[in-house]
């Protein structure tokens, strides 16, 4: 019998449409969840309880709202201390849940006993035909998740609510990468990692959003912050090891500068990715995105891959 122990924590702000959405995957679920969180960040408009209504009443649910905007780490980390089972999967409110996904990550669970679960995921730009999926690691550890995020995205995994708060959550020091330094926080601290090798998650991309452009600009201060706390552990990394990284940070601004301005910008940061690495990957992809969507879909499939 499966063990319905988990709380699903969305975090939203002025986006009630999509948020309709999200909780529409939560109520098309094989197996429900014990409660559902939502934690409003300040939106203009007050989320109602009455977004909710469509869900089971069996289902518990819950509406925080932050007075004013505090960040999506903040937010995050008060559902997880609203929640109250062993379980929290985590859910963006622009993404969604595949219909199966609670119900293999609590047999996952029972199955592992893992402190995170994780699965694939598909990315989907919604004003474009590209798509790809992200693939996470089967063997991740704390080195390899310093070279890259190897765990996924915050909407592809769920923690044990006690271990994560034992790490302390998310950082909300930093204005991006706080799924990839949370996951690495865990693996610091022995977080056994399960994988499901399948697609249990959507991840919705509206392309060259001023969102987007903005979390540009997070994620190079959010790298900065990283390498600061953590250069004690870069600096035990071998050359190779650091190649990677490079590497790896490179190809993440990269797919950044694309998906916010566009295949020429991403282009010719793939370009100057190619200068600074001497990768000839890049300097294949900045051929490959002067394509436009063909090219796009060919990065996006290219990144997917781990």
């Amino acid at each position: 019998m499966i063990n319905h122990d988990l709380s699903v924590v969305i975090t939203t702000q002025n986006r009630n449409d999509d948020l309709v959405r999200a909780i529409k995957s939560i109520k098309t679920q094989s197996v429900l969840p014990k409660e559902v969180i939502v934690v409003d960040d300040g939106s203009d408009v007050r989320v109602h309880l009455s977004l909710l209504s469509e869900l089971p009443n069996s289902i518990l649910t819950v509406i925080h709202r932050n007075s004013e905007p505090m960040g999506a780490n903040y937010s995050r980390n008060m559902g997880l201390k609203l929640a109250t089972s062993t379980l929290v999967s985590f859910l963006d409110d622009d993404d969604e849940f595949y219909p199966n996904k609670i119900e293999k990550v609590l047999k996952e669970y029972s199955n592992t006993n893992a402190d995170i679960i994780t699965s694939k995921a598909k990315v989907d730009f919604i004003n474009s035909k590209s798509a790809y999926t992200i693939s996470p690691s089967k063997h991740v550890s704390f080195e390899t998740q310093l070279i890259k995020n190897e765990v996924g995205t915050t909407s592809m995994v769920t923690i044990k609510r006690e271990f994560a708060v034992m790490i302390g959550g998310f950082s909300e020091e930093l204005p991006a990468r706080q799924d990839y330094e949370a996951w690495l926080k865990a693996l610091m601290n022995g977080a056994k990692v399960a994988v499901i090798d399948d697609v249990l998650t959507k991840i919705n991309v509206f392309l060259y959003s001023s969102s987007i452009s903005k979390s540009l600009n997070n994620n190079y201060k959010a790298i900065e912050i990283i390498d600061r706390k953590y250069s004690s552990y870069l600096a035990r990394l071998n050359q190779k090891q650091i190649k990677a990284r490079k590497n790896s940070t490179y190809l993440f601004l990269c797919h950044k500068y694309l998906i916010s301005k566009g295949a020429w910008k991403g282009a010719s940061f793939a370009m100057k990715s190619f200068v600074k690495t001497r990768s000839v990957k890049f300097l294949i992809l900045s051929f490959v995105l002067l394509f436009g969507e063909k090219g796009l879909s060919a990065m996006m499939n290219f990144r997917g891959k781990k």
